[in-house]
This record gives structure tokens, C-alpha cells and sequence, in this order.
């Protein structure tokens, strides 16, 4: 679409206002989605955060990000309240997506509470696991408001097929935070979490798959060969957080503060390029063309989220 559009720019025709406002709508679905996903990867971040600070990680200056975090969400959510013409974002207003906005402003206070507490440099065992326990809640309503975002911008905007597949880049980008804070979590002692850092750690190798293969039956785009490259630099961090984070799914052994350390540095690069992959495809919607080639030397020098 937009080759078209460049075409008819160049030998002096007016672009047909159609195509422009497609294009543009195209656009804002993009964007509103992308804050969406934003929130889900905020909500992981200010649980691995918090759980640095109860490990006494100091490497990533962990108060400050939680700040950052808890701002990022906050914004995010006004943006799709009240939208941002800076950012060429329209507030929401199909019904559905305007409740499912509204459930998760009602849910997620004590997470945004208990993330502003652990700023502040303590947050005890107690706190983390009171947190946790608010986690899933709140991060399945932020998954519904994904959902209902992306329904209400298939209509002449983006396909089922594109925002299927747009979510579930999103979602390795949030589960690799979500696979720090699980590991961090077993070092502090959080009951249950290793069963929950298998179940993460199986959904990321699902998701990846399905975004290396593409499915009809789940609604994911096969890969354009650049995004394929991009996945396969995924694949082989994942393959290194994998090998570090198994030996903790079961038994009773903790991992240390200077293996905790090193999971973390892994799951960053892990979550930066999940990040890059999402633009990229963001980028090949956008355009209406596939990437440029890009090696993981490339994806790891992109700007970070």
C-alpha cells in the first residue's frame, strides 16, 4: 500500500483518499495495540523488578526501573482512556474494549501499590509473595484488553491473522521478563513458582514455535524470512535461559544471587530481541512488504523498550 501510494506521489497523481485513511487506520491499530502489549510487559517487569529488590540485585537499579514501570503503565492506560494525538493514538471506543480497560484499572492497583512500595529499596519475602499473588489476575485482564483491542481493529484496520500474530510476539517480549522474575522468585523462596516457571517456560517454546511455523489454526502468519532470522536469534537465547532455568523446576536446591545475575543478563537479551522481532513485523504491516535481512548482531543493537 504504501509503494502505491509513493508511486502515485512521484508521477504527480493524488493518492486516493481511501487508500490514505487505510493506511492511517492501519497505523493507529498498530500503535493502540502495541500500548496494549506495553501494559503486559510492564506488569511482568514490575514483578521482576520488585523481586530484584527482595534478592538484593542491584546490577539494574531495580527501584528506579520499578518507577519507570509503574509511569509506563500509567501512560499507557490514559493513552487508551483518553488517547494521545501526539502519538496518533484514539482513545477507545468500542464497548467491549472500553470494559475490558475498565476491569483491569479495577484489578490492578495493588500490584501498581505494592510495585511503588518496593521503590522505595525493601520489599520483604512477605510483600514479593503478596505481589505474586495478584499476578495472574491482573495479567489475564491485561490479556483481554490485548484481545478486545485487536477485535475491535480488524474491522478495515488489521487482519485476525495480523494482530493474532502481532499478540503473540507480545507475549514472548512479556514471558521473558516473566522467566526472570520466576527464577528470582525460586531464589526467594516463593511457594509455587516452579511450577509456574515450567508452565512459562512451555509457553514460550509454544509460542516460539508457532511463530517460527506460522499456523492457520491458531491464526499466526507465517514468517517473512526476515522475521524467521530474528526468530532463530530467539531461539538460541531461549535455548540458553532453558538450560539455566530447567535444573530449578523441581527438587529443592535454589539458585544464587551470582547465577541470578547471570539469568538475568540472558533473559534481558531475550526479552530485547523479542522486542526487536515485534517491530520488525510491526514494521512489515506497516509497509505492506517484508524486511531487510537483519542477523542478531543487528537485532541486538536496536533500540531497546
Amino acid at each position: 500500500m504504501k509503494k502505491a501510494i509513493a508511486f502515485a506521489v512521484v508521477c504527480g497523481l493524488a493518492p486516493s483518499a481511501h487508500a490514505e485513511e487505510a493506511d492511517t487506520l492501519k497505523l493507529q491499530g498498530l500503535r493502540t495495540i502495541d500500548t496494549a502489549e506495553r501494559i503486559l510487559t510492564a506488569i511482568e517487569r514490575m514483578g521482576m523488578y520488585a523481586c530484584h529488590v527482595t534478592a538484593g540485585l542491584e546490577d539494574d537499579n531495580p527501584t528506579q526501573k520499578l518507577l519507570s514501570e509503574v509511569e509506563a503503565y500509567e501512560s499507557s492506560i490514559r493513552a487508551l482512556r483518553e488517547g494521545d494525538n501526539v502519538a496518533d493514538i484514539p482513545a477507545l471506543r468500542a464497548p467491549a474494549a472500553v470494559e475490558a480497560l475498565s476491569w483491569l484499572e479495577e484489578v490492578s492497583p495493588f500490584v501498581i501499590n505494592y510495585a511503588r512500595y518496593a521503590s522505595n529499596g525493601e520489599f520483604g519475602p512477605a510483600y514479593l509473595n503478596a505481589m505474586h499473588d495478584e499476578h495472574d489476575k491482573v495479567v489475564y485482564a491485561a490479556e483481554g484488553l490485548v484481545e478486545e483491542i485487536g477485535r475491535a481493529f480488524m474491522h478495515g484496520r488489521m487482519s485476525l491473522l495480523e494482530t493474532s500474530t502481532l499478540d503473540n510476539l507480545g507475549h514472548l517480549r512479556a514471558e521473558s521478563d516473566l522467566l526472570d522474575a520466576e527464577y528470582c522468585m525460586v531464589l526467594t523462596g516463593t511457594n509455587g513458582v516452579r511450577d509456574e516457571m515450567a508452565a512459562t517456560l512451555a509457553d514460550f517454546d509454544r509460542r516460539l514455535t508457532l511463530a517460527e511455523a506460522g499456523s492457520m489454526d491458531e491464526k499466526i502468519l507465517p514468517p517473512s524470512p526476515a522475521l524467521a532470522g530474528a526468530l532463530r536469534c530467539i531461539r538460541s537465547e531461549f535455548e540458553i535461559v532453558s538450560g539455566m532455568l530447567s535444573p530449578y523446576v523441581s527438587g529443592e536446591t535454589s539458585p544464587t544471587l551470582e547465577e541470578l545475575r547471570e539469568v538475568n543478563g540472558h533473559a534481558h537479551t531475550l526479552e530485547h530481541r523479542s522486542h526487536a522481532a515485534m517491530e520488525l513485523f510491526e514494521g512489515e504491516i506497516a509497509a505492506g512488504e517484508p524486511a531487510d535481512p537483519i542477523t542478531c548482531d543487528d537485532l541486538d543493537r536496536t533500540a531497546a523498550l
